[in-house]
C-alpha cells in the first residue's frame, strides 16, 4: 500500500470508530510519508495511540481490537461457534502493560516500519524481548492490511505475537504476567483472532515483530 492509501485507510478508521484524529494530523503525515520500505516482509504502518499511562494503554488496546475485529471479520458464522477474541485477553493495569512501562504511552499519530517476520525461529519469546518489539503497532498492521491476516497458513505466514505487551491472565495456573497476546486467522473463517500465548512459545508458526523504526517526527 502507498503512503496516500495507508492514509485513506486512516481516515476512514477515524470515521468509522470515531477516533479523535485532526484533519491536521493526517496532513503532517501525508506531508512526512517516508518512502515505501524495500525489506522481505517490511510493511509501512501507523502508531496510533490514545491517552496517556495505564488508562492510554488500555483505551489504545481497546480501539484497535474494536477496528481489528471490524475489519478482519467474516461474512460466514463459526460453525464451531468460537469468539474471535479469547476472554483471558484483557485491558486495563491489572492484566495488560507495556513491556518497556505504561508510563512511557503517549498519544501519537506517527508512521512506523514494521518487520513482520522478525524472530520467526527462537528459543523463546522471553529471550529476545525488546523494546522495538510490536505492541498496539501489531494491531494497527492487522486492520491497515487484513489480507496480511487471511493469508495467515502457519508455514509461508505465521501468525504474530504482540510481545511488546505482557499479559496477565487473572485465576489462571501460569505465572503472573508470563503470557503475550497473538493475532491468528480461523482457517475455517480467514477471520482475525485474538488470543494469549505463553512466553516460552518457540514454535515457528508464530513470529515475533519488530519495529523498525518511526518515520516522523
Amino acid at each position: 500500500m502507498t503512503a496516500e492509501q495507508l492514509i485513506e485507510s486512516l481516515r476512514r478508521a477515524k470515521v468509522e470508530e470515531d477516533w479523535d484524529i485532526p484533519e491536521e494530523t493526517l496532513a503532517r503525515l501525508a506531508a512526512t510519508a517516508p518512502a515505501l520500505p524495500t525489506g522481505r516482509e517490511e510493511y509501512l504502518s501507523f502508531r496510533i495511540r490514545f491517552g496517556t499511562g495505564s488508562t492510554g494503554v488500555a483505551l489504545t488496546f481497546e480501539a484497535h481490537v474494536r477496528r481489528v475485529l471490524r475489519v478482519c471479520a467474516s461474512a460466514k458464522p463459526d460453525p464451531r461457534g468460537r469468539r474471535p477474541r479469547a476472554d483471558a485477553l484483557r485491558s486495563g493495569p491489572e492484566s495488560l502493560r507495556l513491556l518497556v512501562g505504561d508510563n512511557r504511552h503517549r498519544p501519537a499519530v506517527e508512521w512506523v516500519t514494521i518487520r513482520l517476520d522478525s524472530y520467526r525461529y527462537r528459543d523463546s519469546v522471553h529471550g529476545i524481548r525488546d523494546w522495538n518489539l510490536l505492541a498496539d503497532e501489531g494491531l494497527v498492521l492487522a486492520w491497515l492490511y487484513p489480507e496480511l491476516v487471511r493469508a495467515i497458513d502457519w508455514q509461508k505466514r505465521p501468525s504474530w505475537l504482540l510481545a511488546g505487551y505482557e499479559v496477565n491472565v487473572t485465576g489462571g495456573v501460569s505465572q503472573p504476567w508470563s503470557q503475550v497476546p497473538g493475532i491468528d486467522c480461523d482457517l475455517d473463517t480467514s477471520a482475525a483472532t485474538l488470543d494469549v500465548y505463553p512466553s516460552n512459545h518457540n514454535q515457528p508458526d508464530f513470529s515475533v515483530p519488530q519495529v523498525l523504526g518511526t518515520g516522523s517526527p
